[in-house]
């Protein structure tokens, strides 16, 4: 990996040396250059080492809540009351218009138990409101999309269509 600065560096050693820990081998894996990704409960954290500045670096913990939920002045209304009562982390809608929870930690005063307890605040918070969205706001869960996606792989692999 390219790391951009001596923290970044850092960071990502440390998480790579504590998730196994936190969360055991099974698991995880590593998710392109900067990251990994975690299977906790009914959800999937991905985690990124981003650097902050030139002398320190962000870790990131990510989770997708829904996808293909129409995005309403009411959804939004719903996700900001929402994100102001939570102490950690907040919703946020990515480029493709899914909803997604995620909580960032400084790297430089990061220390085990604060990463792991953003892993399970974004992976808990994930895994509560996906389905109170849906059945608000209509969607499914992200897990649900990874599924489908992954059913229609192996449609197109299977040996039958040899």
């Amino acid at each position: 990996m390219g790391f951009k600065n001596k923290a970044q560096e850092e960071a990502y050693k440390k998480v790579e040396q504590w998730l196994p820990l936190i969360v055991g081998e099974d698991r995880m894996g590593k998710n392109g250059d900067d990251g990994f990704w975690v299977s906790e409960g009914s959800t999937f954290v991905y985690v990124r080492v981003l650097e902050w500045g030139k002398d320190d670096a962000v870790v990131r913990c990510l989770s997708w809540v829904t996808t293909g939920t129409k995005l309403t002045p009411e959804l939004m209304q719903y996700l900001l009351n929402t994100n102001s009562r939570f102490i950690f982390g907040a919703f946020s809608i990515d480029d493709d218009g899914s909803i997604t929870f995620k909580h960032s930690i400084i790297a430089s005063t990061m220390d085990k138990n604060e990463f792991k307890a953003a892993i399970k605040v974004v992976a808990l918070s994930a895994d509560e409101y996906d389905d109170e969205i849906i059945s608000k706001f209509g969607g499914k869960s992200a897990v649900d999309e990874l599924q489908e996606k992954s059913d229609k792989r192996d449609q197109q692999d299977s040996p039958s269509k040899l």
